[in-house]
């Protein structure tokens, strides 16, 4: 059974006529299945596992980026497929995976070509993408039990990459999501000017791999973004869960394309 999560954003009245003529071509290459729209009396984990136990082995979320991470999370432990339907042009994610926009989504999904890739996890929460950092000096990041990393300016652009860091910047970081490692990126920055409160790329990125990264400060408690849609406080500790999903994909897409397979 295919189980399609409408988040808010399909209730304005803008997107009508486009989630018409997506469901009427979900029907029409006969992957339609039961839809549940968010609510005020039921949260996007309790109506994606009530899909799952009733039955679901595709979960196909319906939204934007902050639709994709919150399904993401509720999805990971359980043993189905995922996909995702964005409604409006711009999705970061819907670049990486190769996801055209609305009915056009539809027919890649009717493909089934998935990637089965690595998620983080950072306490409760999984992660695809990646985590985004403070650049403060009482950050400390110990990977993998061996050595430890510090920021070393207050400008520094600091992400623990799964596939990639996507969200923060019009520049996206990307990593493998299928290497059974997380990525440690410090990229330097500078102010874009006086009258700019922008920051700009300013050298090369250090990259630290690890499977497990251990976030403290030595001050105040600082917070890790997951993805602009959770947030977790130091001290935490990120590590990598491989090969934890099954995702669709579409041909054009950013991520590695060496171990796409189409399945049933």
């Amino acid at each position: 059974m295919y189980f399609y999560f409408y988040d808010k954003l399909t209730q304005d009245k803008q997107f009508e006529s486009q989630l018409t003529t997506l469901e009427t071509r979900l029907i029409d290459l006969g992957i339609n299945g039961r839809v549940e729209k968010l609510s005020i009396f039921k949260n996007a984990k309790e109506l994606i596992e009530d899909g799952i136990k009733k039955g679901a082995h595709t979960v196909i979320a319906v939204g934007d980026d902050h639709t994709f991470t919150t399904a993401v999370n509720v999805v990971a432990p359980y043993d189905v497929t995922f996909g995702f339907i964005p409604l409006a042009p711009g999705s970061r994610y819907a670049k990486l995976l190769g996801m055209p926009v609305a009915e056009a989504a539809v027919d890649v999904l009717s493909k089934r070509r998935t990637l089965e890739v690595d998620l983080g996890k950072i306490g409760d929460y999984y992660f695809f993408g990646a985590l985004q950092l403070p650049a403060a000096a009482e950050l400390r990041l110990q990977c993998d039990e061996q050595y430890t990393v510090s920021p070393t300016s207050q400008t520094n652009r600091i992400s623990i990459l799964n596939a990639g860091d996507v969200l923060t910047s019009s520049t996206p970081l990307l990593a493998d999501p299928s290497d059974g490692r997380l990525s440690l990126n410090i990229t330097p920055q500078v102010n874009g000017g006086l009258l700019s409160r922008k920051t700009k790329t300013n050298g090369r990125a250090s990259v630290f791999p690890a499977q497990r990264i251990d976030i403290d400060s030595t001050g105040e408690t600082l917070k890790v973004s997951v993805e602009n849609v959770f947030s977790v406080n130091t001290p935490c500790v990120a590590e990598i869960v491989p090969a934890q999903m099954k995702i669709i994909v579409g041909k054009g897409r950013l991520l590695d394309n060496q171990s796409d397979a189409a399945t049933s």
